[in-house]
């Protein structure tokens, strides 16, 4: 749309008051909403860190003690991993004819 097929909306001086003041509640509405999205994004962000923290903490330990099972009982672990391989083998292969 061009700027000159645009036609300007007659109205009087009082309708136009009225027109941006209402205009301007609505801004500073938004202006308030906007502020509490960003305070709530960041203790959204804080609460993420948290949790993301406290997995990266949790992994590490479920990491360690898989180190010393593994190290504990080697044999066992082969086996499990072993079988675990032939499972995944078998559902991963295609289906044989005949």
């Amino acid at each position: 749309m061009r700027r000159s097929d645009v036609k300007p909306i007659a109205t009087s001086k009082p309708q136009a008051a009225v027109i941006t003041a209402g205009m301007s509640r609505e801004l500073r509405a938004f202006i308030v909403d906007l502020e509490d999205l960003i305070k709530h994004r960041d203790e959204g962000l804080a609460r993420g860190n948290r949790r993301l923290s406290a997995a990266k903490e949790s992994l590490a330990k479920g990491a360690a003690q898989t180190n010393e099972y593994v190290h504990a009982h080697p044999w066992k672990s082969m086996t499990g991993v072993a079988l675990l391989a032939f499972v995944l083998a078998l559902l991963v292969a295609p289906p044989r004819d005949g």
